[in-house]
């Protein structure tokens, strides 16, 4: 074989090796096989990110349905298909706090369903923060008073917070939670209305007016800790203490002295039309009384007449 005969067939091998080459590299990544994995690792991603999609929850649920969901939630996050890393912090959660993680999953997906792992893995991250912050607001409930007394001396308009939201001794503060009152609720089972306290709008409890009854009375404050944007809270119980002599009478004794001024019977005339007010015609003072402007006067309800079945009408 000549020397340009020998060149051209070593040229001729080299060019098919190159071809056979390229054609490797072109058809392998797409080989029946690696195609189909990917398919199927991405068909059970999708199907595990609508699981996730598909638990739903009402907006006032019962107990039992709060707790399915939460159940549903967790066996979602857990498909090994998701790849979801659960941070150091979420495996040192006691079960009542995984518990709320679930849960803040359950209503973030509610309102925005996941685009994908990665949104879910966001998702996962964000609520695990939410209940870090939970549970540090919660820890500091503990350190704070759940009683308080005001004095006498305080007048109206004072500002009281210092004295309802207060450290137990030995206790430290920590300042990564914000403590500010949230409103004024009155005793449980008490008829009378939240009259002495009310908070401001940056938190501040300001005592509205001193207590005057002769005897101590007794208003809640919700004091609220927050960490970010997550909140909880508790009842501070708070008595006011009563107005020492002043020399003028108590609020009771006002209202005792105006009852007696009224007429406690009143007549309709047969002429009155049904629809008319006749307020005035059963709230009449007695001749010669004048009415205190500081007590306010109003009819509570109707009754029957005592001694009869006969309903008021």
């Amino acid at each position: 074989m000549s020397e340009k005969n020998s060149g051209n067939c070593f040229k001729s091998i080299l060019s098919k090796f190159f071809l056979t080459f390229v054609a490797l590299a072109l058809i392998l990544p797409f080989s029946p096989t690696g195609s189909l994995a990917a398919l199927a690792h991405a068909g059970r991603l999708s199907e595990a990110i609508d699981r996730i999609n598909a638990i739903k929850i009402s907006d006032n649920p019962t107990r039992e349905e709060e707790q399915a969901a939460i159940s549903q939630m967790s066996d979602a996050l857990s498909d090994p298909i998701l790849e979801l890393k659960f941070s150091d912090a979420f495996d040192g959660f006691t079960e009542e706090y995984k518990q709320d993680t679930y849960s803040r999953m359950v209503y973030l997906v509610k309102y925005k369903p996941f685009l994908d792992q990665k949104d879910v893995q966001a998702g996962l991250d964000y609520c695990i923060q939410e209940t870090i912050n939970l549970r540090t607001a919660s820890e500091e409930i503990p350190k704070y008073e759940k009683t308080a007394t005001i004095p006498d001396t305080v007048k109206a308009g004072d500002d009281i917070t210092d004295q309802i939201i207060r450290l137990i001794d030995g206790n430290e503060r920590n300042l990564l939670v914000q403590v500010t009152a949230k409103k004024v609720l009155p005793m449980k089972g008490s008829n009378r209305p939240v009259e002495y306290m009310q908070v401001d709008p940056t938190g501040r409890v300001i005592l509205v007016k001193p207590n005057t009854t002769g005897m101590p009375v007794k208003e809640l404050v919700h004091v609220w800790f927050t960490v970010d944007d997550t909140s909880t809270g508790h009842r501070v119980e708070v008595t006011i203490q009563p107005k020492g002599d002043t020399g003028g009478p108590s609020d009771t004794q006002i209202v005792q002295d105006e009852v007696i001024k009224y007429n406690r019977a009143a007549s309709i005339s047969a002429t009155t039309e049904a629809g008319v007010d006749v307020t005035d015609q059963i709230i009449r003072l007695k001749d010669g009384m004048s009415k205190n402007p500081n007590v306010q006067v109003q009819i509570h309800q109707i009754e029957g007449m005592g001694g009869g079945n006969k309903p008021a009408q």
